[in-house]
């Protein structure tokens, strides 16, 4: 295969249309407009890289792709994205990412052992979750805003040693429930309170048991 070499030492396929492997000096790196495909297993183990900057335009992010990256504490996901490997971004220090629409499938161990996960904001279009998706996440929380619901599939492992709740809107909380069983107390509902510009928390017994920041829009 044919690479090319930029002037910070990553490489790419010949058409630039694939990072093929990063550089492990590098603590910040912007990746340019026309690439479409982070390779698998491109930037991992590069505990060094503290912020990399995706391209509108990207289109996947294939396995392993930031795994062990463990000074990477936030990325912004280009809206562009469509794909995203299993184990992508296992062992990073990331703190609170948001997955864009269009992406229908967690794969597994996408986000296993992100010890500083505090908070996944998923799309509408998420369909499923596969297993130890979110293994060993301490305490993270999981926005679902979408109002229906698309989610027909988490695996019985997907929160394999975590203590993660999902935060889905208060009239789909028992829906959610009893489609998933294995789950049902993990699923907590949200009542936006627009003019507080946050939302009520209950717990799956109904009672309220916090409240969080919420961005409302017009």
């Amino acid at each position: 295969m044919q690479t090319f070499i930029d002037e910070y030492g990553v490489t790419y396929t010949e058409d630039r249309k694939i990072l093929v492997k990063g550089n492990g000096e590098l603590e910040e790196y912007t990746v340019p407009e026309g690439t479409e495909v982070i390779g698998q297993d491109a930037w991992g183990k590069m505990d060094k890289l503290k912020n990399i900057i995706l391209p509108e335009g990207l289109l996947e992010i294939e396995s392993l792709a930031f795994s062990g990256c463990m000074g990477l504490t936030s990325i912004q996901l280009p809206s562009t994205l469509k794909e995203i490997g299993g184990y992508a971004f296992e062992f990073t220090m990331l703190r609170y990412i948001v997955i864009p629409e269009g992406i229908t499938v967690l794969r597994n161990d996408v986000f296993g052992e992100c010890f500083g996960l505090n908070t996944i904001v998923l799309p509408s279009t998420i369909e499923s979750i596969e297993d130890y998706a979110f293994c060993c996440c301490p305490s993270s929380q999981i926005l679902l805003m979408a109002e229906e619901r698309r989610l027909s599939y988490i695996d019985d492992d997907a929160f394999d040693g975590s203590n993660a709740i999902f935060l889905v809107p208060f009239d789909l909380q028992k829906e959610y429930a009893e489609a998933f069983p294995v789950h049902a107390m993990r699923f907590f509902g949200m009542k936006i309170i627009k003019d507080q510009g946050k939302a009520d928390v209950y717990s799956p017994d109904g009672q309220v048991v916090g409240a969080i920041p919420i961005e409302v829009t017009p």
